[in-house]
């Protein structure tokens, strides 16, 4: 994610539900930030988000990267 006015980076993880592959999240998440930020998929994998046990696990592989590096793991302040 770059902010377009600071040209600040920051690799973010994003996931919806609703959503089973990298494109369709981009579009959704671009979406909710608007113009402001420009996104770009690096990657990923699969997320298991546990609601209730407040546990969010990023594994697998991705077609973009060869496996998930430490750098793309989610913040534990979520």
């Amino acid at each position: 994610c770059t902010d377009n006015s600071t040209k600040e980076e920051k690799n973010i993880v994003r996931g919806y539900g609703k959503c089973e592959f990298h494109d369709a999240i981009l579009q959704l998440a671009q979406e909710a930030v608007g113009s402001d930020y420009k996104l770009e998929c690096l990657g990923g994998g699969r997320i298991r988000h546990d609601d209730k046990g407040k546990d969010i696990l990023v594994y697998g592989k991705s077609q973009v990267r060869a496996s998930l590096e430490p750098s793309y793991a989610p913040s534990s302040q979520l």
